[in-house]
């Protein structure tokens, strides 16, 4: 399993609070073991593809986010990508060590960031 996290642009602390727009993902194996950065190069940055397009050709199989809009949601559950909710202010560890234990809430489709739905 490889796992994503957003992380922002000099802060591999802290897990982004945005998804979409975070500037690197880290990456980490099933045992919290990092295994790199990846630069988002989604149509968020000038490629052709969605973020979760962009990260499942990347062989990413979860998310670990603060928040994520409803269509980005949609679309990691159709591609096969699993979700979960860190707290914002979160710090990569402490949201790695909630997810391998359980803690993180998972997203369904009807999940998402309030700002990004549409009213």
């Amino acid at each position: 399993m490889k796992i994503a996290i957003p992380i922002a642009e000099n802060d591999k602390e802290k897990v982004a609070l945005h998804f979409g727009p975070s500037p690197h993902f880290l990456l980490f194996d099933e045992n919290g073991k990092e295994i790199g950065v990846l630069e988002n190069k989604s149509s968020h940055f000038g490629g052709a593809k969605l973020p979760p397009a962009f990260l499942k050709e990347n062989g990413v199989d979860c998310v670990i986010c603060c928040d994520m809009g409803p269509n980005a949601v949609q679309m990691c559950s159709k591609l096969g990508i699993a979700v979960h909710f860190a707290q914002p202010g979160a710090g990569v560890k402490e949201a790695l060590t909630l997810f391998k234990q359980g803690k993180l809430r998972e997203a369904s489709e009807g999940d998402g960031c309030e700002s990004h739905k549409e009213h």
